[in-house]
């Protein structure tokens, strides 16, 4: 992997994209205003089922279209998709259809989000659909709001809603140069997906103003919370991910942490020498008739300590 990942940074680095005008640098992607992966934890009696939570979430999911530049503006701020009739503007004006009008105008100025940035994308009549998914109809629809500025580059991962058959719709759009990002990596690369989604997502499950069944005020929330760390971080992350990352670091990139401190990584490659069967423990201190087939982790700590400084039977013999 991290062999795969230099492989794309040293590419684009040669190939001069990383020498023109920040400005001219993005990178795009989706994200949801979903909660499965929320975890809610209760007490019980034993033997009896987990207690439901009593807090509600929308059976609407929204989907959320980001596109952050390396100079660490806002010049595209995230648009939100929906399927939700409460965002509508285009109904007959009843009593109720304008009180839900005045909830959502009220949701927008609180929060300091455009209109435009509000796209309803179901059906006139009978719209039945409660998930958004990402499709190449939101990019065209995310860049007729902003535009496409020319001469800019702009990263993606792989995925098919990029694509128009076997084309790149943001190359029919008019963008200078359109780069996917490896697959089994891009988590690492994209500052959308490494930071930007979790550190707003992260805020926004864990905060208490808004309830979650209120759709409306709590995606304007999540809308708002990407804004703020657009405009915070942004620029960091395009640097840290792609732009200044150095051979040396991309292991600690992936690990979280230098690769001789990371646990995770440890473990994986005593998994592959078992696979290969190499035997990864430390027996020199050990007698030989309490030798047995034990190779967990803390032996191969053992001899790797013992391989910088010495075992004590070693420190003894050249005493």
């Amino acid at each position: 992997m991290a062999d795969i990942l230099w492989g794309f940074v040293d590419s684009c680095r040669q190939s001069g994209y990383f020498k023109r005008w920040r400005s001219k640098i993005c990178s795009i992607d989706f994200t949801y205003t979903s909660h499965r992966t929320g975890n809610p934890q209760g007490y019980g009696p034993i033997g009896h089922t987990s207690p439901k939570t009593t807090k509600k979430v929308p059976s609407f999911t929204n989907c959320i279209i980001t596109c952050i530049w390396a100079d660490g503006k806002n010049h595209t701020p995230a648009v939100l998709f929906t399927f939700n009739p409460k965002f509508r503007r285009d109904l007959s004006k009843t009593v109720a259809r304008c009180l839900l009008e005045k909830a959502l105008d009220a949701a927008l100025e609180e929060y300091d989000i455009n209109p435009n940035r509000v796209v309803y994308v179901g059906k006139p009549k009978g719209e039945k659909r409660t998930y958004v998914p990402e499709t190449a109809e939101l990019v065209r629809l995310f860049f007729g709001v902003y535009g496409v500025e020319p001469k800019t580059i702009i990263f993606s991962d792989e995925g098919n809603s990029f694509k128009e058959g076997a084309e790149s719709v943001l190359d029919k759009l008019g963008f200078e140069k359109h780069i996917t990002y490896p697959p089994s990596v891009h988590q690492y690369l994209s500052p959308n997906d490494n930071k930007l989604h979790g550190t707003a997502k992260s805020v926004w499950k864990k905060q208490k103003e808004v309830k979650f069944i209120d759709d409306v005020r709590s995606s304007c929330l999540l809308l708002s919370l990407l804004d703020r760390d657009t405009q915070v971080h942004s620029k960091t992350w395009f640097e840290k991910n792609i732009l200044h990352l150095q051979r040396e670091e991309v292991s600690a990139h992936i690990h979280g942490c230098t690769e001789a401190r990371s646990k995770w990584g440890k473990e994986a490659m005593r998994a592959y020498k078992q696979s290969q069967g190499i035997d990864v423990r430390d027996l020199r201190e050990i007698p030989k008739q309490l030798h047995t087939t034990l190779d967990g982790l803390h032996y191969e700590t053992i001899l790797q300590k013992n391989d910088r400084r010495g075992s004590p039977n070693e420190k003894k013999q050249k005493k």
